[in-house]
């Protein structure tokens, strides 16, 4: 973290163990006077000489301010607190003890890697024990819980107030007290990523420093965040000794998000991001029958894992086309790492993040449609619920515990600048399109319009994704619901797994009993993608390498290079496939039907747009009965979100197909349960 980042989380501290207000200064500005610390030997609170925090055991007033003078930083926090009148001595007693037991714990909010030693103090005596052990001659019970006081250490508290931008007294009828927490923050040192030297904290992680992905969250279970690292780093973790093998280590391979820079050292790291298969939508002219804009309009699909958008005109020509990774990926791959981060006070990063993103792409777009910035006056930007909210800076906490109830589902227009969104004109609206729920959002509605799901014969939809969205039409009803299927597709959580990206195994086959491998870019391998995966788990079933089960003779089997497959991702492609197939079962179910009459299965997004049909089926992704009525289409949701920008009249239709979709809750399902279990089995 940088310096601002730890004095906001610090000062967020404060405030949420009770304080009424708290501000970071430098320690430099704290203002000493001797005469407030001789003060102490008047007597007037009784406790002079009794106890081993107050004066003159604590220590000699000129060492003190010593020692004041020495720390670098100061969090000054105060209490304010109403008393019934000025004789409330009660009163006053609680309110002594509360701001006693807020400064005992804000030991807790100076717990960081980043702060290198802190001092505590706090208001009059240190109040830990009834009765000091100074009295009886004993040492202190608990020293690491002792704190003394400011006067102790000379500090004029009515100039400290004024300093941090406090009132000293707060009104007739109150009672104010005052800690202070001296602190500093650990030496710099230099890391050379990539060449370029940085400064960084002695103790942060090499993540923070390079600003890379933790598809994981930063846990250390993925093991994707890997670097070649080398010089004064911290010792190799159990995390890296379980995801790293002997040889890697060897070579100086360490996870980003488990390794900490304790002085100068060397960091490598592989740019992905200019290979990856991005898909943007299918590329048909769009009808215009009324533009949401005067001159030029974009469309944006924010995705979990990457960005799309396209340029179009007045007429529906598609100008230009852009794509890259979404950066929130440095929280953590999925959404639920993401609402965790921004729960604990990342929201405005994770939103700052996605808007510079938006207006980089926006910016390209114009770049290769050959117009300005300025002439860009309309912008619709779909995806899932938890992206907009993140997008807008609105409340995640709704999406962290049942029953989900999140109040805003979108469906409406805002200025671009009230979004950050600079690279078009400020007065431009955007709409994002509506959510139909929680974990249903505009990507789906998007996607449901685009590939026009409701109408006809009963049909199905289905994003397979981190966050699986299906869809069921039938009879007049529209059924959808969402699933976890895990990462696993997008190559997280998969020993060798990677995105489609320059370098992956994109397809497998099997001829003459021998595996066969494509890379993308021909070049060596260095990991699988998910459509490579669903090939190899399908040839490994065939080739009886793998029961129906799930079971693996061998601990891992070889691919290709060094890319091989082991027991535990078969195991995470198990729990992906069978909640997508458990999840389709259980919507035709719930309506009454059998999946033979399912007239087609539209499937969406990039993952999709790769997959292998047949070995979909084979390893029971898909349910056979689905098998021969797959229609892949594509980004559905922004070719959604197009349509919605060249005809304003659409968003009537998007506005009462999420009123009308009625939310299948798989969590609380018996069937899903049931299918769920039942499809863990591969089908041969």
């Amino acid at each position: 973290m940088k310096d601002k980042q730890i004095f906001d989380a610090l000062t967020s501290h404060a405030l949420s163990f009770g304080a009424t207000k708290a501000a970071v200064i430098a320690a430099s500005e704290i203002p000493l006077d001797r005469q407030f610390r001789e003060m102490c030997a008047v007597n007037a609170c009784g406790v002079y000489g009794k106890c081993w925090m107050c004066p003159p055991d604590v220590g000699e007033i000129d060492k003190l301010m010593a020692e004041v003078r020495g720390y670098d930083h100061a969090l000054v926090y105060q209490t304010v607190t109403s008393l019934e009148d000025s004789f409330d001595y009660e009163g006053m007693i609680e309110a002594r003890r509360g701001m006693s037991a807020l400064s005992q714990r804000m030991r807790k909010a100076f717990d960081l890697p980043e702060i290198a030693r802190v001092l505590h103090l706090s208001v009059g005596g240190c109040g830990v024990c009834e009765e000091c052990t100074k009295k009886t001659g004993e040492p202190c019970r608990h020293p690491e819980l002792a704190m003394p006081s400011l006067e102790a250490y000379g500090v004029n508290v009515s100039g400290l107030a004024s300093v941090a931008g406090m009132k000293y007294i707060n009104g007739q009828d109150t009672v104010t007290y005052f800690g202070a927490v001296l602190f500093d923050l650990k030496d710099l040192v230099t890391v050379t990523v990539d060449g370029k030297a940085v400064s960084a904290r002695s103790g942060e992680l090499l993540s923070e420093i390079i600003a890379g992905e933790k598809p994981c969250g930063g846990h250390g279970r993925c093991g994707k965040c890997r670097v070649i690292a080398t010089g004064e780093l911290s010792e190799i973790s159990d995390a890296e000794r379980r995801l790293l093998s002997d040889g890697e280590l060897a070579r100086g391979i360490r996870l980003a998000c488990m390794t900490r820079a304790l002085g100068d050292c060397r960091v490598e790291r592989e740019e992905r991001l200019a290979g990856a298969q991005i898909l943007s939508s299918s590329a048909e002219k769009r009808e215009a029958n009324a533009p949401a804009f005067s001159q030029y309009g974009a469309a944006i699909d924010v995705g979990t894992t990457t960005l799309a958008a396209t340029l179009l005109d007045r007429d529906g020509k598609r100008l230009a086309e852009a794509a890259c990774m979404n950066p929130q990926s440095r929280w953590g791959a999925d959404v639920v790492s993401r609402i965790e981060a921004s729960l604990a006070g990342a929201l405005g990063e994770l939103s700052e993040a996605i808007r510079e993103a938006l207006n980089g792409l926006l910016s390209e777009l114009c770049l290769r449609g050959g117009v300005s910035t300025e002439q860009l006056d309309g912008l619709v930007i779909t995806g899932n619920t938890v992206m907009l909210a993140l997008l807008c800076g609105d409340d995640t906490d709704p999406f962290s515990h049942a029953p989900f109830a999140v109040s805003e589902l979108y469906g409406k227009k805002i200025l671009a600048k009230e979004l950050g969104l600079t690279a078009l004109s400020r007065d431009a609206l955007v709409y994002l399109p509506p959510c139909i729920a929680a974990f249903v959002g505009a990507d789906t509605t998007c996607a449901i319009l685009a590939v026009e799901l409701c109408g006809g014969d009963t049909a199905m939809l289905a994003d397979i994704g981190t966050n699986g969205e299906l869809a069921l039409y039938h009879g007049g009803r529209l059924t959808v619901c969402s699933t976890a299927a895990g990462p696993a597709f997008e190559g997280v959580g998969i020993s060798s797994g990677m995105r489609g990206e320059k370098g992956a195994v994109d397809r497998v086959t099997l001829v003459n009993g021998n595996l066969h491998c494509h890379v993308i870019g021909d070049g060596e391998p260095k990991g699988i993608c998910g459509s490579g995966l669903i090939d190899a788990v399908a040839c490994l079933l065939r080739a009886e390498l793998v029961d129906e089960s799930g079971y693996m003779e061998d601990e891992s089997v070889p691919l290709a290079g060094e890319i091989s497959l082991t027991d535990r991702d078969i195991r995470a492609v198990q729990l992906a496939k069978s909640a997508i197939s458990a999840g389709l079962m259980t919507l035709a179910e719930e309506a009454g039907l059998s999946l033979d009459t399912v007239s087609e299965l539209r499937i969406a997004g990039g993952f999709g747009n790769y997959l292998n049909k047949e070995s979909a089926v084979a390893i029971g992704l898909i349910p056979k009965a689905l098998g021969g009525h797959i229609r892949v289409c594509g980004n559905a949701a922004l070719s959604g979100a197009e349509r919605l920008l060249l005809d304003v009249g659409l968003r009537e239709r998007a506005d009462a197909l999420a009123r009308s979709a009625s939310v299948c809750n798989l969590a609380s399902n018996p069937i899903f349960s049931a299918r769920f279990i039942e499809n863990m089995s591969f089908e041969l």
